[in-house]
């Protein structure tokens, strides 16, 4: 009972941390996409997804790994195994970051012009790369307080990094750099916002652990240990990754040159994949920070569980975290189906994502439940299973971006993201039901919440018509969309154990 009224707690001081870091993120899109516009956004996302494929190799598969490893040392090993492990995985970390950043700074002129098509993007790689080994550290760090059950501390870490990314970011771009219109050089202040938020974050988690430290003699046969466990985990993890990391580059890449062949012009595929990738995606994907806390909570669980081989307590938790998963995930992703336009008004003042957003927003449930199975596999020794899956699904999407887009354009890139994350959904549902028993109750997780939110939506659509002004009708929407889903949700619960049998 106190180790569910702990995780509860902690769950619940992650979700509030969680939420304000995504609010304060969202409204920083609502700044970037006013100050740079679509086409910037496109710019800045080709930028981001060079900056991505690299943070994976520098960092991939650190933070489970050392959640993973470090919870099962605390049964073995106790503290002192534990904190060991943490030492090792750090060195591992810079071994691999240092090389990846390196690579990304001197490589920039090369990147800029063969892949993003642009050679004054070279300035903001080169910024962005200087935060490898930060991030990567940072990563362990977060792995460690997981695992010591002390989930509140990255979370403060993440709102502090947050607070300085926006805050440096908008200092740059409304103060010295107030007069440019040039969507490369408000890239480099944005980045700068970025890499200085990513070494405060390192910095804040190094303090957090430093204070309370204690020393310990680390044995020359159990570095040795360490090091075969670390890389046995976070190698398979970190090949997954990278592997996709790689695949997903190369199509962020494509897609705006397909996107051309189709349109015939760079600034409106630029903007296509701006509205998608900068603006659509991660609107729909704010109200993950509330199941971003229970993965972060229950995987460092599922770990102990499965060191301890209790098969039957690691069936009914994983089970009971997918059908919450489903519950919420249909809840969110209802309400983004119905009201596209309404919240593309209130986040970003413009509603051409709103086409994207209800597309996508059908497929939000199985995007947020493929990411969840995905994070418990790989606590249960699965990696390989994701990695394989990750890597047919990445190629397959290639492969439709270079045969479809020149001839669809960006409504059929929406249509290939709904297809490529319904399979991914399946491949995750079929190993973790086979693997774990695992799989969420259909009525009570699925079904239900579906009725519950079509009566909701119904409710919230009759004041949709009637409140005036962009915020206010956003918040009146959810709040009436959400109170008659809950209440009908709850009723019916009351009303089963009442009459059930």
């Amino acid at each position: 009972m106190h180790r569910k009224n702990s995780l509860l707690q902690s769950a619940l001081a992650i979700t509030a941390f969680s939420l304000t870091v995504k609010f304060l993120g969202m409204l920083f899109r609502l700044y970037l996409t006013a100050r740079i516009g679509t086409e910037g956004m496109g710019l800045y996302q080709l930028i981001m997804s060079v900056y991505g494929l690299f943070t994976t190799f520098a960092t991939a598969g650190l933070t489970v790994t050392v959640s993973g490893l470090a919870s099962e040392k605390l049964i073995t090993d106790g503290n002192s195994g534990a904190a060991l492990l943490l030492r090792r995985a750090i060195r591992l970390s810079l071994i691999i970051s240092i090389p990846a950043g390196a690579v990304m700074f001197f490589g920039a002129d090369i990147t800029a012009l063969h892949f993003i098509g642009d050679t004054a993007t070279a300035l903001p790689l080169r910024i962005l790369s200087l935060s490898m080994p930060f991030m990567a550290v940072a990563a362990c760090y977060k792995g460690w307080f997981f695992a010591v059950t002390q989930p509140l501390k990255p979370s403060v870490a993440s709102l502090l990094e947050q607070s300085i990314k926006i805050s440096v970011t908008i200092l740059l771009l409304g103060t010295f750099m107030k007069g440019r219109s040039d969507p490369v050089w408000l890239c480099v202040g944005t980045v700068l916002g970025i890499t200085l938020g990513e070494i405060s974050s390192t910095v804040i988690l190094w303090a957090m652990y430093a204070f309370k430290k204690e020393k310990h003699i680390l044995p020359a046969a159990l570095k040795k240990e360490f090091d075969k466990n670390i890389r046995s985990v976070c190698f398979p993890i970190a090949a997954s990754a990278c592997v996709t990391g790689l695949l997903h580059t190369c199509e962020s890449i494509l897609i705006p040159k397909m996107l051309m062949l189709y349109g015939g012009n760079r600034e409106s595929a630029l903007a296509d994949f701006g509205i998608i990738r900068g603006m659509a995606i991660p609107l729909l994907f704010f109200p993950f920070s509330f199941l971003s806390a229970l993965i972060s909570v229950t995987v460092p669980e599922i770990s102990r569980l499965r060191a301890l081989k209790n098969k039957d307590a690691l069936k009914e938790r994983t089970s009971k975290i997918l059908t919450y998963g489903w519950m919420f995930s249909v809840c969110a992703g209802g309400l983004f189906f119905l009201f596209p336009e309404t919240f593309s008004l209130a986040f970003y003042r413009t509603a051409e994502a709103a086409r994207a957003i209800r597309i996508l927003a059908a497929v939000t449930p199985v995007m947020y439940i493929e990411t969840i199975t995905d994070g418990m596999l790989k606590s249960i020794g699965e990696q390989m299973w994701t990695f394989i899956t990750g890597l047919i699904n990445s190629a397959l999407r290639i492969i439709a971006v270079l045969t479809l887009l020149s001839r669809t354009g960006a409504e059929g890139y929406l249509w290939l993201l709904v297809v490529s994350n319904l399979f991914s959904y399946l491949m995750c549902a079929y190993r973790m039901k086979k693997k774990a028993g695992s799989a969420p109750k259909l009525f009570k997780g699925i079904i239900l919440p579906l009725v519950c939110c079509s009566l909701g939506g119904i409710a919230a659509k009759v004041i949709n018509e009637y409140v005036g002004g962009i915020y206010p009708r956003a918040v009146c929407v959810s709040i009436v969309y959400l109170s008659v889903a809950a209440a009908v949700y709850f009723a019916f619960n009351k009303l089963w154990k009442i009459y059930g049998t």
